[in-house]
């Protein structure tokens, strides 16, 4: 059996209206859930999470509740609740894992761009956009944070260490708590190069933005960030912890994707040709999605290929076979191929 680790190849899961993009994505224990904008509306879509390795996968639109584009979207287990933010401040809540929606738009009307869930922290999600980061505790209202002249585009959590947000201009704030008050005063890094999104796993946050920018820190609040850059000038868009053990997969603008298996200190450029423009990646201990252009969605896990075995090796004069099933998605179909005709089902 050949083992294909998940993000070494991506297969298309939904391809959706041309004039549709979905921006975010989650994947919660029972539901995948994608939003975005279609046609100048919020989109929200849901898939069974079950059903994400199954090809084709059923994606299910859903309604939301307001009229406001999305660009978020992050579910907090412990409460089982989803979260959506947008445009005009808006928020989308779930208490089903995405298949209803009840929304309002927060003071201000300030377009929000990202928001992480933190299950078990004194603030349940925390979610920033232009010059203000709002938190919710566990049923409870939301609230200022931080408020000033940055622009934050992307929020992480690293559970032991607290909240980063970063954004336009290199900038970065960060905060043991997320309480109002707590967050420090922002900071450049990177020669103030755009940073479009912040994730965290068990062990260090990486932020990823403009000409193939990479950093990568251990505790943002100490200031202090590696250069880990992918040293190509490339609009990076999206990053996400693809596993606890170092695995990383970065998304940029044109479709491109890259993978690290040490925590983000090399890069490799995955050969998987994704059709459409990405603006976000999503993970779970099973599986992982890339979202899009034209309401793509782009699936990938790790996967056990059977190796092509010739029918007949015995004697001689017999050829070998021309292929076998290799690690990407061309060997997997070649194989499955061959299962089916064996068995009678080609």
């Amino acid at each position: 059996m050949a083992i294909v680790v998940k993000g070494t190849w991506w297969r298309e899961s939904n391809i959706g209206a041309a004039l549709s993009t979905y921006r975010a994505a989650v994947i919660g224990p029972n539901r995948a859930i994608v939003v975005g904008v279609e046609s100048g509306t919020p989109a929200i879509a849901t898939a069974n999470t079950a059903d994400l390795v199954l090809s084709p996968t059923v994606w299910t639109s859903r309604t939301p509740a307001g009229t406001d584009q999305l660009y978020g979207v992050d579910y907090a287990a412990d409460i089982d609740e989803a979260v959506a933010v947008g445009v005009n401040a808006v928020i989308e809540t779930s208490i089903n894992q995405g298949l209803n929606w009840t929304g309002q738009n927060l003071a201000g009307a300030a377009d929000l761009f990202d928001v992480v869930a933190a299950s078990g922290a004194a603030s349940r999600f925390v979610a920033g956009g232009f010059g203000v980061i709002w938190g919710r505790t566990s049923g409870g209202a939301w609230s200022t944070r931080w408020t000033g002249s940055q622009q934050w585009y992307g929020v992480a959590y690293r559970p032991g260490t607290g909240w980063a947000a970063v954004g336009l201009s290199g900038f970065v704030t960060a905060s043991p708590s997320a309480a109002n008050g707590s967050f420090i005063t922002p900071y450049v890094i990177g020669g103030g190069v755009f940073l479009a999104s912040v994730r965290a796993n068990d062990s260090i946050f990486l932020a990823v933005g403009s000409n193939g920018a990479v950093y990568r820190s251990a505790n943002p609040i100490s200031g202090s960030w590696a250069d880990v850059s992918l040293g190509e000038s490339v609009a990076l868009v999206a990053v996400a912890p693809l596993a606890p053990d170092n695995t990383w997969a970065i998304a940029d603008a044109t479709g491109r994707l890259w993978l690290s298996a040490d925590n983000g200190s090399t890069w490799t450029e995955i050969s998987t040709v994704v059709a459409y423009p990405l603006a976000g990646l999503a993970n779970s201990a099973v599986s992982a999605l890339a979202t899009g252009g034209n309401g793509s969605v782009y699936v990938t896990y790790d996967d056990d290929q059977p190796d092509y075995v010739p029918a007949d090796t015995k004697g001689p004069g017999v050829v070998g076979p021309a292929f076998s099933a290799n690690d990407d998605m061309a060997g997997d179909a070649v194989s499955r191929l061959i299962t089916q005709f064996r068995s009678g089902r080609g």
